[in-house]
């Protein structure tokens, strides 16, 4: 049976019963960039990847074996948990509102220190359009995709 992209570990497992999950997932770690990133910029030796994928294993047999305790436990109690998640939101808003004034002052604050550097750009020979591009220029982007991107492992 083909292994298709969306498969686990743990069908693999069944497909293969010679294999154990660690044995699969020590092999996987042998051979994958994973491997590489572990070694060179962790240190870390394969006879420690190794058990580290034993114990990888042994806490996922441990999970699968608490799946049918935690979904009992999720509808006997999603009300109550609901609850307690509804609480610890209106906590949040509460502190939001409460701390509303001060963090408008932050905003009004960050306003006059981006204004005063403007101000000093133009004070030191740059043109508008210029002083405009460096404060543009010193804006961080929020959008985490170029970092996932960067950090991408690719499975081999």
């Amino acid at each position: 049976m083909a292994r298709t992209k969306g498969s686990d570990k743990h069908s693999e497992a069944q497909e293969r019963p010679e294999l154990s999950m660690a044995e699969i997932l020590t092999k996987d770690l042998k051979s994958s960039s994973v491997k590489e990133f572990l070694e060179n910029e962790l240190y870390i030796e394969e006879e420690d990847i190794a058990k580290f994928a034993e114990k990888v294993a042994k806490t996922t047999e441990v999970v699968r074996a608490l799946m049918p305790v935690a979904a009992l436990v999720w509808k006997l109690y999603r009300k109550d948990a609901a609850k307690i998640l509804g609480l610890f939101g209106d906590v949040v808003n509460d502190i939001s509102e409460d701390l509303h004034e001060k963090i408008v002052r932050g905003y009004h604050l960050n306003a006059r220190l981006k204004r005063a550097k403007y101000d000093a750009l133009i004070g030191a020979d740059f043109t508008p359009d210029t002083a405009m591009q460096i404060l543009l220029a010193e804006i961080k982007p929020t959008d985490y995709s170029s970092l996932l991107r960067s950090v991408n492992v690719q499975r081999k």
